[in-house]
């Protein structure tokens, strides 16, 4: 920090956020939502930016900065001249961000960082050209401006430690969570599919690992008369999961949709067999306690964060091995006693999570750095 805190209210950078359909955007949103009232906020947002999550959000000061964001407009966002004069008009003594980069000579305010993860260091592929070279470029210089840097899991965290010594003595985890009882409420309509379905969410890209779901699929629809059903826009790999659910003959049998509204999410989760989670990579693993908060069964990829979420509460495949992805599914579609001893795991494993606690640990965070 370069100088003394000249105001009191907490700026959060949500430029990037305009749909609720992101990890980090559902995060900020019920993590904010439920702060307490000695703390004042004022978000910058696009034009676009949800009105019925300002509706939701009275604490919250809206500003809005811009009608869109470019990738130009992102790299003024990482300049202090940008944000001097809206923070002092506003009076804010900390700016929040969970996005890159964080600018430096930011007089007078402190600065903090969220990082949901660091898939740029696990593979070229997990995001676009531009993207990976932002990433490269500016997440070490951020770790290092900011004043304090909160990661969503303790996984995300050691990761942090190792390839960056600098968050040490700064860092601190506010573990994501679900809210269990959107999903347990009784909505009219049925099943919004006509047959026994396999169900999974996630952005259409390679880590998400899809391409190998459908494989595994084709093992599974000779054995058990179901669909699968994924929910998800496409970010680059929705081609090749058509390629290969034509190649394993399961066309007819997989359902793809995006663009759903909170409660026809929920619908989804609520009448699948089972939920699965194939991911390659994860900072967290959210739609394993979605999965676990409808009352599914989970089957998971074995990575670190799915077990940090999990536990013993999922049942477990090494996410390169199709057959085995392939059993996982069968030996839950097929045994309604595992499935069931699963979700009465993941009813336990979901009191360890919980957003009031969640916001409860960044509130103590922001009154430090507020100086409180």
């Amino acid at each position: 920090m370069e100088g003394a805190i000249t105001g009191s209210r907490i700026a959060l950078n949500w430029i990037v956020f305009n749909t609720w359909s992101t990890g980090a955007a559902r995060r900020a949103y019920e993590l904010h939502r439920r702060m307490p009232e000695d703390l004042e906020f004022t978000a910058f947002v696009t034009r676009g930016f949800s009105r019925e999550w300002r509706l939701e959000c009275p604490g919250i000061r809206f500003v809005e900065v811009s009608g869109s964001r470019s990738f130009l407009g992102r790299l003024r966002e990482g300049s202090a001249s940008y944000w001097s004069g809206l923070l002092k008009d506003q009076e804010c003594g900390l700016w929040v961000t969970d996005t890159l980069p964080v600018p430096s000579g930011l007089s007078g305010t402190r600065t903090c960082i969220t990082v949901h993860d660091l898939r740029f260091l696990a593979s070229r592929n997990y995001l676009s050209l531009q993207r990976y070279l932002l990433m490269k470029h500016s997440m070490g210089r951020s770790l290092e401006r900011a004043d304090a840097v909160v990661a969503v899991s303790q996984w995300t965290a050691q990761v942090l430690l190792d390839r960056y010594p600098v968050t040490a003595g700064k860092l601190s985890v506010v573990e994501n969570s679900v809210d269990p009882e959107p999903f347990r409420i009784s909505r009219p309509g049925g099943s919004p599919v006509s047959r026994p379905y396999i169900f999974s969410v996630g952005h259409l890209e390679t880590r998400k690992n899809f391409e190998r779901l459908v494989e595994a699929f084709g093992i599974v629809s000779r054995m058990w008369d179901g669909n699968l059903v994924l929910v998800g826009g496409d970010q680059g790999s929705l081609r090749t999961i058509l390629e290969n659910a034509l190649r394993v003959g399961v066309s007819d049998r997989l359902m793809i949709r995006h663009d759903l509204d909170f409660e026809t999410l929920v619908r989804f989760y609520r009448n699948a067999e089972l939920v699965v989670c194939p991911s390659k990579y994860e900072g967290f693993g959210i739609t394993l306690l979605e999965g676990m908060a409808s009352g599914r069964a989970v089957a998971a990829s074995d990575i670190p964060p799915h077990r940090e979420v999990a536990g013993e509460a999922a049942l477990y495949f090494h996410p390169d091995d199709t057959p085995g992805m392939a059993d996982a599914m069968l030996n839950l579609a097929r045994d309604r006693y595992l499935r069931e001893s699963l979700v009465q795991r993941g009813d336990i494993r979901l009191e360890r999570f919980s957003w009031e606690r969640s916001a409860q640990k960044l509130a103590s965070l922001y009154r430090e750095l507020l100086g409180r």
